[in-house]
């Protein structure tokens, strides 16, 4: 098997075997690994190589999901981009996290909309940034449909507005409306919401 390294950072390799990326390593494990082996390397050395990186990867992935909650997605992006690790592997560690309950769709959607609407987050703005985290549309809609409710709506909107209007408040009447407007209409509540409430 043909092994290349490249770096990733100071300290860092990125492991590649027949043009595929594995995953890191720190360069003190890859020399003791690798040391008397060049470019071929034997199938247990590849097998060795592959568990320390496997390892490797595990730890990092925890200490990831270790800060806050995170989307099923955003597992992928850092396996794929900060990892490198191969598909075969991402698949069984989202697998395996999510068996261990310490991945959850669901749960990371509802905190990250209850943290949204204390921020005042209009329904558009909420489901756009869950949108991005590469949350379900299912969930998306379930949670929003349970989060957002009418009145929860109506304080959102008239906490933007009275935002707003302190913020254009040095303004002539005319144009702190158009402005106000425009500044609703921006943060994803739709025209009819707003010329209802102001």
């Amino acid at each position: 098997m043909k092994i290349k390294t490249r770096k990733k950072s100071k300290t860092i390799s990125i492991i590649s075997c027949d043009n595929e990326n594995w995953g890191i390593l720190s360069d003190k494990i890859l020399q003791t690994i690798l040391a008397n082996f060049h470019d071929e390397v034997s199938v247990e050395i590849s097998e060795k190589l592959l568990s320390e990186i496997e390892k490797t990867a595990w730890n990092k992935f925890l200490d990831f999901l270790s800060y806050r909650e995170r989307s099923s997605g955003e597992c992928k992006v850092f396996l794929s981009t900060k990892l490198f690790l191969r598909k075969d592997i991402q698949s069984r560690f989202i697998k395996k996290v999510t068996f261990l309950k310490y991945l959850n769709d669901e749960r990371f959607a509802e905190m990250f909309v209850e943290e949204l609407l204390r921020k005042g987050k209009s329904k558009r703005e909420i489901s756009q940034k869950l949108f991005q985290k590469k949350i379900p549309e299912n969930i998306i809609n379930q949670i929003l449909a349970e989060k957002f409710t009418l009145q929860k709506q109506a304080e959102i909107i008239q906490q933007n507005i009275e935002k707003a209007k302190q913020k254009y408040a040095r303004f002539p009447e005319k144009t702190k409306r158009k402005k106000i407007i425009n500044y609703l209409y921006r943060r994803g509540f739709s025209y009819t919401e707003i010329t209802e409430k102001i």
